[in-house]
Protein backbone atom coordinates (compact mmCIF):
# COMPACT_ATOMS: atom_id res chain seq x y z
CA UNK A 1 0.00 0.00 0.00
CA UNK A 2 1.70 3.56 -1.29
CA UNK A 3 2.21 5.13 2.27
CA UNK A 4 -0.91 7.78 2.20
CA UNK A 5 -0.10 8.19 5.92
CA UNK A 6 2.16 10.32 5.61
CA UNK A 7 -0.05 12.78 3.93
CA UNK A 8 -2.39 12.32 7.15
CA UNK A 9 0.64 13.34 9.46
CA UNK A 10 1.47 16.34 7.16
CA UNK A 11 -2.12 17.69 7.44
CA UNK A 12 -2.20 17.35 10.89
CA UNK A 13 0.85 19.00 12.00
CA UNK A 14 -0.50 22.22 9.80
CA UNK A 15 -4.03 21.88 11.04
CA UNK A 16 -4.79 21.92 7.35
CA UNK A 17 -6.54 18.40 6.09
CA UNK A 18 -7.53 18.12 3.36
CA UNK A 19 -11.06 16.27 2.52
CA UNK A 20 -8.64 14.03 -0.27
CA UNK A 21 -6.30 13.18 2.28
CA UNK A 22 -8.85 12.91 5.19
CA UNK A 23 -10.56 10.17 3.85
CA UNK A 24 -8.33 8.62 1.53
CA UNK A 25 -5.95 7.87 4.98
CA UNK A 26 -9.06 7.16 7.72
CA UNK A 27 -11.36 5.07 5.71
CA UNK A 28 -9.11 2.97 3.05
CA UNK A 29 -8.29 0.47 5.59
CA UNK A 30 -8.94 -3.09 3.39
CA UNK A 31 -7.85 -3.63 0.15
CA UNK A 32 -10.81 -6.09 -0.21
CA UNK A 33 -11.41 -6.82 -4.67
CA UNK A 34 -14.07 -3.91 -4.18
CA UNK A 35 -11.26 -1.41 -3.02
CA UNK A 36 -9.28 -1.86 -5.39
CA UNK A 37 -11.16 -1.79 -9.17
CA UNK A 38 -14.69 -0.27 -9.15
CA UNK A 39 -16.39 0.85 -5.71
CA UNK A 40 -20.10 -1.01 -5.92
CA UNK A 41 -21.43 2.77 -4.98
CA UNK A 42 -19.16 5.33 -7.22
CA UNK A 43 -20.22 8.16 -5.26
CA UNK A 44 -17.24 8.26 -3.08
CA UNK A 45 -14.15 7.56 -5.16
CA UNK A 46 -11.32 9.52 -4.89
CA UNK A 47 -8.87 10.05 -7.25
CA UNK A 48 -6.93 6.50 -7.44
CA UNK A 49 -8.52 3.46 -6.34
CA UNK A 50 -9.24 4.57 -2.81
CA UNK A 51 -13.03 4.23 -1.47
CA UNK A 52 -13.66 7.25 0.98
CA UNK A 53 -17.56 5.81 1.82
CA UNK A 54 -18.69 1.96 0.51
CA UNK A 55 -22.59 1.80 2.15
CA UNK A 56 -21.40 -2.15 1.90
CA UNK A 57 -23.50 -2.39 5.54
CA UNK A 58 -24.99 -0.23 7.73
CA UNK A 59 -22.03 0.94 9.69
CA UNK A 60 -20.74 3.46 9.20
CA UNK A 61 -17.75 5.20 10.83
CA UNK A 62 -18.67 8.02 13.24
CA UNK A 63 -15.36 9.68 15.14
CA UNK A 64 -11.86 9.33 14.31
CA UNK A 65 -9.00 10.32 16.28
CA UNK A 66 -5.42 10.77 15.24
CA UNK A 67 -2.51 10.85 17.65
CA UNK A 68 0.98 10.83 17.06
CA UNK A 69 3.30 9.35 19.71
CA UNK A 70 6.18 11.39 20.90
CA UNK A 71 8.31 8.41 22.26
CA UNK A 72 6.54 8.44 25.95
CA UNK A 73 2.68 8.76 24.97
CA UNK A 74 -0.39 9.71 22.19
CA UNK A 75 -0.57 13.39 21.53
CA UNK A 76 -3.89 14.36 20.23
CA UNK A 77 -3.93 15.96 17.00
CA UNK A 78 -6.76 16.02 14.84
CA UNK A 79 -10.49 14.59 15.14
CA UNK A 80 -13.20 13.86 12.38
CA UNK A 81 -16.72 13.62 13.58
CA UNK A 82 -19.12 12.24 10.48
CA UNK A 83 -22.92 12.59 10.38
CA UNK A 84 -25.52 10.38 8.00
CA UNK A 85 -28.86 10.90 6.33
CA UNK A 86 -31.48 8.19 6.68
CA UNK A 87 -30.31 6.63 3.75
CA UNK A 88 -27.01 6.07 5.45
CA UNK A 89 -25.32 8.46 3.15
CA UNK A 90 -22.95 10.81 4.53
CA UNK A 91 -24.39 14.23 5.17
CA UNK A 92 -21.53 16.25 6.64
CA UNK A 93 -18.34 15.97 8.48
CA UNK A 94 -16.20 18.18 11.08
CA UNK A 95 -13.09 18.31 11.64
CA UNK A 96 -11.18 19.52 14.59
CA UNK A 97 -7.40 20.38 15.88
CA UNK A 98 -6.33 19.79 19.12
CA UNK A 99 -5.18 23.37 20.90
CA UNK A 100 -3.21 21.19 23.93
CA UNK A 101 -6.54 21.69 26.03
CA UNK A 102 -9.69 21.10 24.05
CA UNK A 103 -10.76 20.30 20.46
CA UNK A 104 -11.16 23.45 17.96
CA UNK A 105 -12.87 23.95 14.80
CA UNK A 106 -10.88 23.31 11.70
CA UNK A 107 -12.85 22.48 8.68
CA UNK A 108 -16.09 21.11 7.97
CA UNK A 109 -17.55 19.41 4.96
CA UNK A 110 -21.19 19.61 3.11
CA UNK A 111 -22.05 16.54 1.19
CA UNK A 112 -25.30 17.04 -1.66
CA UNK A 113 -26.25 14.09 -4.25
CA UNK A 114 -28.18 13.61 -7.31
CA UNK A 115 -31.18 12.07 -7.97
CA UNK A 116 -29.56 8.52 -7.87
CA UNK A 117 -28.33 9.10 -4.76
CA UNK A 118 -24.44 9.28 -6.15
CA UNK A 119 -22.04 12.39 -4.93
CA UNK A 120 -22.99 15.56 -7.15
CA UNK A 121 -20.78 17.83 -4.71
CA UNK A 122 -18.80 18.45 -1.62
CA UNK A 123 -18.14 21.68 0.20
CA UNK A 124 -15.69 22.22 2.32
CA UNK A 125 -15.38 25.07 4.86
CA UNK A 126 -12.76 26.64 7.02
CA UNK A 127 -13.79 28.30 10.53
CA UNK A 128 -11.44 31.46 10.74
CA UNK A 129 -12.50 32.57 14.39
CA UNK A 130 -16.03 34.06 13.70
CA UNK A 131 -17.31 32.73 10.68
CA UNK A 132 -17.15 29.34 8.38
CA UNK A 133 -15.81 30.52 5.28
CA UNK A 134 -15.43 28.68 1.81
CA UNK A 135 -12.15 27.03 1.46
CA UNK A 136 -12.64 24.19 -1.37
CA UNK A 137 -15.37 22.33 -3.70
CA UNK A 138 -15.71 19.18 -5.25
CA UNK A 139 -18.03 18.16 -7.86
CA UNK A 140 -18.65 14.95 -9.57
CA UNK A 141 -20.18 13.72 -12.80
CA UNK A 142 -21.34 10.08 -13.64
CA UNK A 143 -22.13 7.80 -16.98
CA UNK A 144 -24.99 5.65 -17.69
CA UNK A 145 -23.65 2.93 -15.27
CA UNK A 146 -23.81 5.57 -12.39
CA UNK A 147 -19.62 5.40 -12.56
CA UNK A 148 -17.47 8.35 -11.81
CA UNK A 149 -16.63 10.26 -15.24
CA UNK A 150 -14.85 12.98 -13.86
CA UNK A 151 -14.27 14.59 -10.45
CA UNK A 152 -13.00 18.27 -10.47
CA UNK A 153 -11.57 19.91 -7.60
CA UNK A 154 -11.51 24.51 -6.99
CA UNK A 155 -10.85 26.40 -4.44
CA UNK A 156 -12.36 29.60 -3.32
CA UNK A 157 -10.39 32.77 -3.35
CA UNK A 158 -11.45 36.52 -3.20
CA UNK A 159 -14.70 35.96 -3.40
CA UNK A 160 -14.31 33.46 -6.42
CA UNK A 161 -14.45 30.09 -6.94
CA UNK A 162 -11.04 28.83 -9.26
CA UNK A 163 -10.72 25.49 -10.65
CA UNK A 164 -7.61 23.68 -9.79
CA UNK A 165 -7.85 19.77 -10.82
CA UNK A 166 -9.61 17.89 -12.95
CA UNK A 167 -9.52 13.86 -12.77
CA UNK A 168 -10.71 11.59 -15.47
CA UNK A 169 -12.03 8.07 -15.82
CA UNK A 170 -11.90 5.54 -18.44
CA UNK A 171 -13.32 2.18 -17.86
CA UNK A 172 -13.00 -1.17 -19.73
CA UNK A 173 -16.22 -3.05 -18.63
CA UNK A 174 -17.13 -2.40 -14.61
CA UNK A 175 -12.78 -2.04 -14.37
CA UNK A 176 -11.04 1.50 -13.99
CA UNK A 177 -8.64 1.35 -16.51
CA UNK A 178 -7.12 4.70 -16.92
CA UNK A 179 -7.13 7.97 -14.52
CA UNK A 180 -5.97 10.89 -15.92
CA UNK A 181 -5.28 13.87 -13.91
CA UNK A 182 -5.12 17.50 -15.16
CA UNK A 183 -4.54 21.01 -13.67
CA UNK A 184 -6.07 24.18 -14.87
CA UNK A 185 -3.37 27.07 -16.30
CA UNK A 186 -5.94 29.08 -16.02
CA UNK A 187 -7.18 29.11 -19.33
CA UNK A 188 -6.91 25.74 -20.35
CA UNK A 189 -6.85 21.92 -18.59
CA UNK A 190 -2.96 20.55 -18.62
CA UNK A 191 -1.94 17.22 -18.49
CA UNK A 192 -0.46 16.23 -15.29
CA UNK A 193 -0.46 12.40 -14.49
CA UNK A 194 -2.05 10.00 -15.94
CA UNK A 195 -2.44 6.18 -13.97
CA UNK A 196 -3.21 3.16 -16.11
CA UNK A 197 -4.38 -0.22 -14.88
CA UNK A 198 -4.44 -4.19 -15.72
CA UNK A 199 -6.24 -6.83 -14.65
CA UNK A 200 -6.78 -10.46 -14.34
CA UNK A 201 -10.08 -12.20 -15.42
CA UNK A 202 -10.98 -11.90 -11.96
CA UNK A 203 -11.19 -8.37 -12.40
CA UNK A 204 -8.81 -8.00 -9.80
CA UNK A 205 -5.80 -4.79 -10.78
CA UNK A 206 -2.50 -6.70 -11.17
CA UNK A 207 -0.76 -3.52 -12.34
CA UNK A 208 -0.86 -0.19 -11.96
CA UNK A 209 1.70 2.44 -14.27
CA UNK A 210 2.01 6.19 -13.18
CA UNK A 211 3.35 8.75 -15.55
CA UNK A 212 3.81 12.86 -15.71
CA UNK A 213 3.33 14.96 -18.50
CA UNK A 214 7.13 16.40 -19.23
CA UNK A 215 7.75 18.66 -22.16
CA UNK A 216 4.78 17.72 -24.00
CA UNK A 217 5.05 13.46 -23.53
CA UNK A 218 4.37 10.79 -20.69
CA UNK A 219 7.07 9.90 -18.85
CA UNK A 220 7.37 6.63 -16.49
CA UNK A 221 7.27 7.18 -13.10
CA UNK A 222 6.24 4.17 -10.67
CA UNK A 223 4.85 1.14 -11.15
CA UNK A 224 2.66 -0.99 -8.68
CA UNK A 225 2.50 -5.09 -8.99
CA UNK A 226 -0.63 -6.50 -6.93
CA UNK A 227 -0.37 -10.36 -5.75
CA UNK A 228 -3.77 -12.10 -4.19
CA UNK A 229 -4.12 -15.16 -1.93
CA UNK A 230 -6.69 -17.86 -2.71
CA UNK A 231 -9.50 -15.67 -1.37
CA UNK A 232 -8.62 -12.97 -3.79
CA UNK A 233 -7.48 -10.35 -1.28
CA UNK A 234 -4.36 -8.38 -1.90
CA UNK A 235 -1.43 -10.56 -0.42
CA UNK A 236 1.65 -8.65 -2.03
CA UNK A 237 2.19 -5.40 -3.50
CA UNK A 238 5.31 -4.58 -5.34
CA UNK A 239 6.27 -1.36 -6.04
CA UNK A 240 9.27 -0.10 -8.68
CA UNK A 241 10.16 3.49 -9.61
CA UNK A 242 11.23 4.23 -13.26
CA UNK A 243 15.36 4.64 -13.79
CA UNK A 244 16.61 5.87 -16.96
CA UNK A 245 14.84 3.05 -18.85
CA UNK A 246 14.06 0.20 -16.92
CA UNK A 247 12.05 -0.60 -13.71
CA UNK A 248 14.02 -0.45 -10.24
CA UNK A 249 12.05 -2.14 -7.06
CA UNK A 250 11.07 0.47 -4.56
CA UNK A 251 9.26 -0.95 -1.86
CA UNK A 252 7.32 -3.87 -0.91
CA UNK A 253 4.32 -4.25 1.08
CA UNK A 254 2.97 -7.78 2.68
CA UNK A 255 -0.32 -8.54 4.05
CA UNK A 256 -1.58 -10.53 6.64
CA UNK A 257 -5.41 -11.14 7.04
CA UNK A 258 -7.02 -12.56 9.88
CA UNK A 259 -10.17 -15.43 10.09
CA UNK A 260 -12.77 -13.31 8.55
CA UNK A 261 -10.66 -12.06 6.27
CA UNK A 262 -10.11 -8.72 7.85
CA UNK A 263 -6.78 -6.85 7.51
CA UNK A 264 -4.41 -7.49 10.16
CA UNK A 265 -0.83 -7.08 9.22
CA UNK A 266 0.69 -4.22 6.86
CA UNK A 267 4.18 -4.66 6.71
CA UNK A 268 6.58 -2.70 4.17
CA UNK A 269 10.27 -3.08 3.40
CA UNK A 270 12.76 -0.42 1.11
CA UNK A 271 14.89 -1.66 -0.98
CA UNK A 272 18.06 0.06 -0.14
CA UNK A 273 21.84 -0.91 -1.50
CA UNK A 274 20.43 -4.22 -2.99
CA UNK A 275 18.82 -5.63 0.15
CA UNK A 276 14.90 -5.68 1.32
CA UNK A 277 15.08 -3.41 4.73
CA UNK A 278 12.34 -2.78 7.16
CA UNK A 279 10.34 0.33 7.05
CA UNK A 280 6.94 0.39 8.24
CA UNK A 281 3.87 -1.83 9.52
CA UNK A 282 0.38 -0.82 10.15
CA UNK A 283 -1.77 -3.22 13.07
CA UNK A 284 -5.39 -3.33 12.34
CA UNK A 285 -7.57 -3.60 15.49
CA UNK A 286 -11.87 -4.53 15.11
CA UNK A 287 -14.44 -4.49 17.38
CA UNK A 288 -17.08 -7.59 17.27
CA UNK A 289 -18.90 -6.44 14.25
CA UNK A 290 -15.59 -6.42 11.97
CA UNK A 291 -14.79 -2.43 12.14
CA UNK A 292 -11.88 -1.46 12.29
CA UNK A 293 -11.36 0.54 15.34
CA UNK A 294 -7.66 1.32 15.75
CA UNK A 295 -5.00 1.56 13.16
CA UNK A 296 -1.43 1.68 14.66
CA UNK A 297 1.25 3.04 12.73
CA UNK A 298 5.06 1.91 13.37
CA UNK A 299 8.73 2.61 11.89
CA UNK A 300 11.56 0.37 12.15
CA UNK A 301 14.24 2.31 13.90
CA UNK A 302 17.55 0.58 15.46
CA UNK A 303 16.20 -2.68 15.27
CA UNK A 304 12.81 -2.48 16.71
CA UNK A 305 9.35 -1.09 15.87
CA UNK A 306 8.20 2.36 16.94
CA UNK A 307 5.37 3.69 17.51
CA UNK A 308 4.23 6.54 14.78
CA UNK A 309 0.83 7.48 14.83
CA UNK A 310 -2.56 6.04 15.85
CA UNK A 311 -6.01 6.48 14.46
CA UNK A 312 -8.85 4.90 16.61
CA UNK A 313 -12.66 5.23 15.08
CA UNK A 314 -15.66 4.92 16.41
CA UNK A 315 -19.18 3.74 14.46
CA UNK A 316 -22.74 3.63 14.34
CA UNK A 317 -25.60 2.07 12.53
CA UNK A 318 -27.26 4.18 9.92
CA UNK A 319 -30.06 2.20 8.90
CA UNK A 320 -31.61 2.65 12.62
CA UNK A 321 -30.41 5.10 14.62
CA UNK A 322 -32.37 4.07 17.56
CA UNK A 323 -31.81 0.09 17.63
CA UNK A 324 -32.10 -1.37 20.91
CA UNK A 325 -30.39 -4.93 19.71
CA UNK A 326 -27.34 -3.59 18.07
CA UNK A 327 -24.45 -4.34 20.04
CA UNK A 328 -22.78 -0.69 21.70
CA UNK A 329 -19.47 -1.01 24.24
CA UNK A 330 -20.06 2.04 25.35
CA UNK A 331 -21.53 5.21 26.31
CA UNK A 332 -20.19 8.24 24.09
CA UNK A 333 -21.44 11.91 23.50
CA UNK A 334 -20.35 13.32 19.98
CA UNK A 335 -19.72 16.29 19.09
CA UNK A 336 -22.86 18.35 17.49
CA UNK A 337 -23.41 19.48 14.27
CA UNK A 338 -23.44 21.77 12.58
CA UNK A 339 -21.48 23.72 14.86
CA UNK A 340 -21.92 26.93 15.18
CA UNK A 341 -25.17 26.56 14.11
CA UNK A 342 -28.37 28.86 13.52
CA UNK A 343 -30.83 27.36 14.88
CA UNK A 344 -30.67 23.66 14.84
CA UNK A 345 -27.98 20.93 15.19
CA UNK A 346 -27.87 17.38 15.50
CA UNK A 347 -26.59 15.20 18.53
CA UNK A 348 -25.84 12.16 18.27
CA UNK A 349 -24.92 9.77 21.49
CA UNK A 350 -24.56 5.63 22.21
CA UNK A 351 -26.33 4.41 25.14
CA UNK A 352 -24.48 1.06 26.36
CA UNK A 353 -26.68 0.17 29.41
CA UNK A 354 -30.58 0.78 29.81
CA UNK A 355 -31.09 3.61 31.59
CA UNK A 356 -32.86 7.11 32.70
CA UNK A 357 -31.26 9.39 30.13
CA UNK A 358 -31.54 13.28 29.64
CA UNK A 359 -29.80 16.03 27.25
CA UNK A 360 -29.35 19.05 29.76
CA UNK A 361 -28.61 22.55 27.86
CA UNK A 362 -26.36 25.02 29.84
CA UNK A 363 -25.44 28.54 29.00
CA UNK A 364 -21.97 30.12 29.66
CA UNK A 365 -22.66 30.87 33.71
CA UNK A 366 -24.26 27.22 34.19
CA UNK A 367 -27.42 28.13 33.78
CA UNK A 368 -30.16 25.49 32.96
CA UNK A 369 -32.07 26.73 29.67
CA UNK A 370 -33.32 23.77 28.14
CA UNK A 371 -33.79 19.76 28.51
CA UNK A 372 -34.01 18.44 25.19
CA UNK A 373 -35.02 15.23 26.69
CA UNK A 374 -35.78 13.30 29.69
CA UNK A 375 -37.10 9.90 29.58
CA UNK A 376 -36.10 6.12 30.04
CA UNK A 377 -33.61 4.92 26.64
CA UNK A 378 -32.08 1.11 25.87
CA UNK A 379 -29.37 0.18 24.86
CA UNK A 380 -28.63 1.66 21.21
CA UNK A 381 -26.98 4.58 19.25
CA UNK A 382 -29.07 7.66 18.76
CA UNK A 383 -30.04 10.93 16.68
CA UNK A 384 -31.47 13.95 18.22
CA UNK A 385 -32.41 17.41 16.98
CA UNK A 386 -32.04 20.66 19.24
CA UNK A 387 -33.68 23.82 18.17
CA UNK A 388 -32.75 27.08 19.77
CA UNK A 389 -34.78 29.89 18.67
CA UNK A 390 -35.93 31.48 21.34
CA UNK A 391 -31.96 31.73 22.82
CA UNK A 392 -29.37 34.48 21.93
CA UNK A 393 -26.82 33.87 20.48
CA UNK A 394 -23.82 32.56 23.00
CA UNK A 395 -21.78 29.82 23.95
CA UNK A 396 -24.02 27.20 25.32
CA UNK A 397 -23.37 23.08 26.67
CA UNK A 398 -25.60 20.31 26.68
CA UNK A 399 -25.09 17.62 29.14
CA UNK A 400 -25.82 13.88 28.68
CA UNK A 401 -26.71 12.17 31.80
CA UNK A 402 -27.47 8.41 31.54
CA UNK A 403 -27.61 6.30 34.60
CA UNK A 404 -23.96 6.76 36.14
CA UNK A 405 -22.74 8.33 33.16
CA UNK A 406 -21.91 11.76 32.54
CA UNK A 407 -20.44 13.73 29.44
CA UNK A 408 -20.85 17.70 28.49
CA UNK A 409 -19.62 18.59 25.11
CA UNK A 410 -19.69 23.09 24.30
CA UNK A 411 -21.71 24.34 20.98
CA UNK A 412 -22.20 27.96 20.16
CA UNK A 413 -25.36 29.38 18.70
CA UNK A 414 -25.06 32.02 16.23
CA UNK A 415 -27.90 33.92 14.91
Amino acid sequence: MKRYYLFVIIGVVCFNLTAQNRVIDTHAKELTPERLNIAQHPSFKLPGDQIYYSPLDAWAVSEMITQLWDNSAWLNMAKTNYFYGANGLPTNDMNYSWSGTDWGDNTRTTYTYNSNNLLELALTENWDGNAWVDQYRYSYTYNGQNKVLTWMAEGYNAGVWEKSSLYTYTYTGNNLTELLTQNWDGSAWVNYIKTTNEFNGLNLRTSSVTQMWVAGAWLNTSKSINTYNSNNLLSFELEQSWAASAWADKSRSTYTYNSNNKMELNFTENYVSNAWVNHSQVLYTYDGDGNNIESLDQTWNSGAWENFFKLTMSYIWTTDVANNELPVSEFKLMNNYPNPFNPVTTINYSISKAANTKITVYNIIGSKVAVIFDEYKPVGNYSVQFNAASLPSGVYFYKLESGSYAAIKKFVLMK
